[in-house]
């Protein structure tokens, strides 16, 4: 049996971890165990400082986390067995579907949902059972399941894409097993969190309070200057000001359309106390017509304005970034210049995204993603809401960019999914409602270019208000609660 004492390096707590490695998978070592006990320890409200004076256990049949020193109180975790890599390579995922340990403290919560569990795995009635006084124990790998779903690790062996490269909701285990509208992970928090209540009732977990973080991508600008865009502006968006403003944007002093929404998405914001985050594309043209020059005048114009008003200003990776480390380098390095800050996080172009992303952008030194959302469905691709530091596989630590997982995007209620506006809006508030049951961060896309479709205009502002006194997520600055 080997021994993991939590302790801190730097500002993250990290599990040193002795003993001999060989007996347990590759795939999964006790650092990447500990790492899930951490993230599953702050979802239940775990202080950092506490969680260093925990003792973990391996054995050959599971963890055992020992959280309160000087005592017995214990929480046994057993691991899945070993072949399990198989299936998990394979993509065969079985998923359990288990109760509370109080479901009196969580009547408004459906069972426990866990993904990647063994084949051998009975149905039990419980997530957490407690065979005595000073022991509680998960009756599956929990850990296991919490750590692939935060790393995303079937979008791994999953092979089926989209024209654009990326992984559709409908081949995720969360989309076919009816759980993607649900923070399940952040749910797991939940559970532990009674548990750990369980073994020390005089424990009070930290409060956690739902905030907000809001972005706009900008993909297009109107510069420069295309008729067909403009006359489209008429022709299939039915707004003829925004015509007439594409051709007045040729004259020095006025803006075209697509620019100038930026400041009036931004002013929405604004007025009801949301502090955007704004992300610029670093190309001048590339594979996407749309794509502009950041070094306009009139681009910089914009941006200037929008540091006066100390909006956060970010960096989106143009498409053909997605898997080129080279030319996701050279864009991050135009932006800072133009932005004049080291101090980047922004989003992905097209969400193109894959787990290899995250070591991409930490290369870049860029502080935090937030791509991790479906293109074609809302809810939580990452089965989490609460922003963490991703496990990188490769290296066998988290990585040191913080992940802000996006949960809506305003083209994926009518494009993709083909809501109209009070579906939509519903939607919409049903995942905003999971991000306060949890008190995790609702994340928000919405385009400069919807502002330009009177459907998409009109939806914004009642979303806005009912965000309106959150606070708000400063991805650019995390909070003290990453460990």
């Amino acid at each position: 049996m080997s021994q993991v004492g939590v302790s801190q390096a730097g500002s993250t707590a990290e599990a040193q971890v002795h003993g001999e490695p060989s007996r347990f998978p590759a795939l999964l070592t006790r650092e990447a165990r500990a790492y899930a006990m951490k993230e599953l320890a702050r979802r239940a409200g775990v202080s950092a400082d506490f969680f260093r004076t925990w003792k973990m256990e391996f054995s050959e049949t599971g963890t055992t986390v020992y959280v309160l020193p000087g005592t017995r109180k214990r929480v046994f975790f057993p691991d899945a067995p070993s072949d399990i890599w198989p299936d998990l390579i394979r993509g065969d995922f079985r998923t359990l579907r288990l109760g509370w340990l109080n479901e009196s403290a969580v009547p408004s919560i459906q069972q426990a949902v866990v993904p990647f569990v063994h084949k051998s795995q009975s149905q039990t009635k419980a997530l957490f059972r407690t065979p005595d006084s000073e022991q509680v124990e998960c009756t599956v790998d929990l850990p296991l399941a919490a750590l692939l779903i935060l790393s995303r690790w079937e979008e791994r062996v999953i092979e089926e894409r989209d024209q654009h490269g990326r992984i559709p909701a409908s081949a995720s285990v969360a989309y076919r097993e009816r759980f993607l509208r649900r923070p399940v992970v952040d749910e797991y928090g939940m559970a532990f969190r009674q548990a750990l209540q369980w073994l020390m009732p005089n424990w009070r977990p930290i409060p956690s309070a739902m905030r907000v973080h809001v972005s706009h991508d900008i993909d297009t600008v109107g510069l420069p200057f295309s008729l067909r865009s403009a006359v489209g502006h008429t022709l299939r968006r039915h707004n003829p000001l925004a015509t007439a403003n594409d051709f007045l944007g040729m004259l020095p002093g006025f803006n075209p359309a697509l620019l100038e929404m930026i400041r009036t998405l931004v002013t929405l914001c604004l007025r009801r106390d949301l502090q955007p985050a704004v992300y610029w594309k670093g190309t001048t043209r590339g594979r996407k017509r749309k794509d502009y020059d950041p070094y306009h005048p009139k681009v910089r114009g914009m941006i200037k304005w929008l540091q006066k008003y100390e909006i956060e200003v970010g960096v989106h990776p143009s498409y053909n970034t997605f898997r080129s480390p080279d030319k996701l380098r050279r864009e991050v390095l135009t932006i800072r210049e133009i932005l004049g800050t080291d101090t980047l996080g922004g989003r992905q172009d097209y969400l193109r995204w894959c787990p290899q992303t995250w070591l991409d952008w930490e290369n870049c030194g860029l502080l935090y993603d937030s791509s991790v959302g479906f293109a074609d469905q809302v809810g939580f691709r990452a089965g989490t809401c609460v922003p963490y530091h991703p496990w990188v596989f490769e290296l066998n630590r988290q990585a040191k960019l913080v992940e802000v997982p996006l949960i809506v995007m305003d083209c994926t209620l009518t494009a993709y999914m083909k809501l109209d506006h009070d579906q939509s809006l519903i939607a919409v508030s049903e995942c905003i409602e999971q991000c306060r049951r949890v008190g995790g961060v609702f994340a928000l896309l919405w385009h400069a270019d919807s502002m330009l479709n009177p459907a998409m205009e009109d939806m914004l502002p009642p979303i806005l208000d009912s965000l309106t006194g959150l606070p708000r997520y400063d991805a650019s600055n995390p909070p003290n609660d990453l460990y």
